[in-house]
């Protein structure tokens, strides 16, 4: 097994997944399904993407502001579905903010 599978496996452990099923699922029919269907959504997308990575969170493309992905993740998570522990740790201004 390669260090990259190991560390992949102890990354799904810690969210409570097995590294096995997302190896079978990428390296099936679904994982190739799921590729289409994100190549789709890619070409799709306007703004077109100009680079990679380009990260949009519920709709909006992030361009440049990955030092800001933090915020659009917390802004786009409401209070009371499991926001990730580093809202908490936003500056309160920045917490609930929109857009």
């Amino acid at each position: 097994m390669s260090e990259l599978t190991n560390q992949a496996d102890a990354c799904a452990e810690k969210v409570g997944l097995q590294g096995s099923d997302i190896s079978t699922c990428a390296d099936g029919s679904q994982g190739n399904e799921l590729e289409l269907e994100a190549a789709k959504e890619t070409g799709a997308l306007d703004p077109k993407h100009t680079f990679v990575p380009w990260v949009v969170v519920n709709g909006i493309a992030l361009g440049g502001a990955f030092e800001d992905l933090d915020r659009y993740i917390c802004v786009a998570t409401p209070p009371g579905l499991g926001r990730p522990p580093a809202c908490s740790e936003l500056p309160q201004s920045l917490k609930y903010m929109r857009g």
